[in-house]
């Protein structure tokens, strides 16, 4: 029979939506958005990354990971740098402010994903997890 509940992608929806609703008011609190957020973290993982670099990782179109990185930098959370290595790039830092709000938010996401599966044991956690990476690993990083 047809349900979607039977749906792997309905339920992983519904789990995404479920660890967003419970991150949203840590975020609006720093007022910043689910992708803003997601652009301060990829920055702060690599020193050499452009904005056309981040937006394929996050799978951007370039307006709008431009929009994105425009309302960070008025934020205070991240600038551009001129690249030492190509004089028209420009690479992408946190400032101090966003490297603050990267590790406060970093707790309080991991703490909204471990609500969400507490139903789960933490052997089950683990398992769980190792299969969504490799899942990720194979569908999302290889695809990319």
């Amino acid at each position: 029979m047809y349900s979607v509940e039977n749906s792997l992608g309905f339920m992983f929806g519904k789990i995404s939506q479920a660890m967003s609703d419970k991150f949203q008011n840590h975020l609006d609190a720093y007022g910043i958005t689910f992708k803003q957020y997601g652009v301060l973290l990829v920055v702060s993982s690599d020193l050499e990354e452009t904005q056309i670099s981040v937006a394929k990782k996050l799978k951007l179109d370039r307006t709008t990971i431009g929009q994105l990185i425009d309302k960070l930098e008025k934020q205070n959370l991240l600038m551009r740098v001129q690249s030492k290595k190509d004089k028209r790039a420009y690479n992408l830092h946190l400032t101090n402010e966003g490297n603050n709000v990267v590790k406060i938010l970093w707790d309080k996401m991991n703490n909204s994903e471990r609500e969400v599966i507490s139903c789960l044991t933490s052997e089950e956690q683990k398992k769980m997890v190792e299969l969504l990476v490799k899942v990720y690993e194979r569908e999302v990083i290889i695809n990319e």
